[in-house]
């Protein structure tokens, strides 16, 4: 751990009516938890509202605040949560000002957005012409609202300078990580990655979370029949011609209905199924070759060509990445 060479810096947490108390509750503990495991308050962590008052998450928690945000002098990095009441925040001329002022005054200061926090910098202009995330439920709304940002929805975290952008919820703790990995080096995040019990997750994207796995419940009831029973089994036997028996059809029909609902062929949803089935066994620490036949792919070669294509990541490097994080 490099922490001779680290100085301690103040990281302020905006918090506002309708924040999402996971934005910034996660990411503080992380870092909190950095503190405690090097002994030493490396990150002074504060909490800041626009006007100095405690305010009420989204799920009624209420939180007090150490001070009123009022300048860029307040901090080294500034973390701004996502939330309902996002919008009403990006109307804040004064929040405005102190963004625009931290990127043109002093590129030490980092700004971290957590989900639709990014927001906020894109209202600021900071984002035209970068690529940046956002919460994926936030797509078309983003897209519309500020279409100079080049949004990638995909992405779980982006840094673009001294911008640190992180996508839904539970990213912000990826981004803290990335932090503390890049503060104190690898082996102390991987240290607090430990501790929280938090697999790093930078395999694959977002849209994994947004697409067949949170919509076919609301495709047609065939569609939602026959993936509710692959989802509960993905091992099982799911040639088309068995997909069809169960709603009594035709596998020209189930393919058909699929294409049409999720815009994705059976198979290729059985492949994603059982893709995220062994994503779950290999974090359990089991074999490559007993995860193979427990998720339904058979052999080791088949799950590492389809996980590539799932996960956009070798098998290898996702192993690796999860021995890293979980090793003491």
């Amino acid at each position: 751990m490099r922490q001779s060479t680290i100085k301690s810096r103040k990281v302020v947490f905006l918090v506002y009516d309708e924040v999402n108390a996971l934005d910034f509750v996660g990411p503080a503990q992380a870092l909190s938890s950095a503190n405690e495991r090097l002994n030493t308050p490396r990150y002074r962590l504060s909490y800041a509202s626009m006007d100095g008052l405690a305010k009420e998450a989204s799920n009624g928690l209420k939180v007090s605040v150490d001070e009123q945000l009022r300048s860029v002098d307040q901090f080294d990095d500034l973390l701004i949560p996502g939330g309902k009441g996002i919008e009403r925040l990006t109307l804040d001329g004064g929040l405005v000002k102190i963004l625009r002022d931290s990127n043109s005054q002093n590129q030490s200061k980092r700004i971290l957005t957590v989900c639709s926090g990014s927001l906020m910098l894109a209202e600021a202009g900071l984002l035209d012409g970068l690529v940046a995330t956002c919460h994926w439920s936030r797509e078309e709304y983003a897209r519309n609202k500020y279409p100079k940002v080049d949004w990638d929805f995909d992405q779980i975290v982006v840094r673009q300078g001294s911008f640190w952008i992180s996508g839904g919820v539970t990213s912000g703790i990826d981004m803290a990580l990335d932090l503390i990995s890049e503060d104190l080096g690898a082996f102390a995040a991987a240290t607090v990655s430990h501790d929280l019990v938090f697999f790093r997750r930078h395999i694959g994207g977002q849209k994994q979370f947004a697409s067949d796995f949170l919509t076919y419940e609301k495709s047609d009831a065939m569609v939602s029949e026959i993936a509710s029973a692959v989802i509960t089994d993905p091992s099982g036997d799911w040639r088309l011609t068995e997909m069809a028996k169960i709603c009594k059809t035709s596998a020209r029909t189930v393919t058909r209905r699929f294409q049409a609902s999720l815009d994705i062929a059976p198979a290729q949803f059985v492949e994603r199924c059982r893709a995220y089935r062994a994503r779950e066994l290999l974090q359990e620490g089991l074999p490559v070759k007993q995860v193979a036949r427990m998720s339904g792919f058979g052999d080791a070669q088949r799950l590492r060509r389809a996980f590539g294509r799932q996960f956009g990541v070798g098998l290898s490097a996702y192993a690796s990445q999860f021995l890293a994080a979980s090793d003491d």
